[in-house]
């Protein structure tokens, strides 16, 4: 079963989804094409030192990331190793039925039955211990488990409540900003309306009737899979070229010049023009083509059609 799973986990590069999200995970984690940095930025001086944020953010965001997934990576193990032990002591008496029921049959018809019934077993229990990792179930199934299993759960479960409350609360008002912000640039909103007024009401008259009211799961399921992927990657590559090719990456040097008193390096040059412009490009492109290959169909959100058995 080892051998099984780990050249799972290698073919598993070859999933052009599983590049995507990688990728729209960067975008998240860093803000990027959100427009949330760009609006936040517009409240800087007009010298400050863009560059030196740049970098600092970039580390701290990645370390942060790093330490994350090694925590999140913990945890969906123990609960994986937690869930097979449960898996076969729950089904070791079926296993001995079936195999009293041979009664020394050793034929390859015996063995078949035999293998037969461990691989769906293996199956089974690997499509259990990956459900609900995803989206949502990440924190709301996979965290709740693992803090029920910890000392003073409790104290812990609130804290962990708390922290997603701010971390929903930081994302939706950066998010927010980068709406608001560019709206009130072109003088569409009254400039002695309050900014908090407008805040609130972007969030109710945007937010609030899909995530709220309106089959409130299946829109963040639908959003999560599909508007926060794609997209995203399409507007950050566009947004590159329109700094890049079209702005001009002179002119664009001349404005960092001007801002903190020197060009930027040839690592940013090369890495502008080519690396992560090149980077972007080629997981859309593998990911659009893969999908174009497939045969279209739309999964109705029906939870008679959720199943953890196997495909057969």
């Amino acid at each position: 079963m080892s051998v099984h799973v780990s050249l799972l986990q290698v073919e598993e590069l070859m999933n052009p989804t599983t590049w995507l999200d990688a990728g729209a995970q960067v975008f998240y984690a860093f803000g990027i094409a959100w427009g949330g940095l760009i609006s936040f930025s517009s409240y800087n001086p007009v010298h400050n030192n863009c560059v030196q944020d740049s970098v600092i953010l970039s580390v701290v965001t990645g370390l942060t990331s790093v330490y994350a997934a090694t925590v999140t990576y913990s945890i969906i193990g123990f609960r994986a190793t937690e869930k097979y032990d449960t898996c076969i002591n729950d089904q070791s008496n079926e296993i001995f039925i079936i195999a009293s029921s041979l009664q020394g049959d050793m034929t390859p018809a015996g063995l078949s039955v035999s293998t037969q019934h461990h691989n769906i077993l293996i199956y089974s229990h690997q499509a259990t211990a990956k459900y609900g990792v995803e989206g949502t179930g990440l924190a709301f199934i996979v965290f709740t488990e693992a803090i029920t299993k910890m000392p003073g759960s409790p104290a812990w479960s609130v804290l962990f409540f708390i922290m997603l409350l701010c971390l929903g609360l930081s994302t939706l008002f950066g998010n927010t900003e980068g709406v608001i912000v560019p709206l009130k640039d072109l003088n569409l909103f009254p400039k002695k309306w309050p900014h908090e007024i407008l805040t609130v009401s972007c969030w109710i008259l945007t937010q609030d009737p899909l995530f709220l009211f309106f089959r409130r799961i299946y829109w963040v399921t639908l959003f999560d899979n599909f508007a926060g992927s794609v997209p995203l990657l399409t507007i950050g590559l566009f947004e590159m070229i329109a700094v890049v090719y079209i702005y001009g990456i002179d002119r664009f040097n001349e404005d960092i010049k001007f801002m903190v008193g020197r060009k930027p390096s040839i690592f940013w040059q090369i890495t502008w023009r080519f690396i992560s412009p090149l980077i972007v490009l080629v997981i859309l492109v593998f990911y659009l083509v893969a999908q174009a290959q497939k045969q279209l169909n739309y999964l109705v959100w029906d939870i008679n059609s959720v199943s953890l058995q196997p495909p057969s």
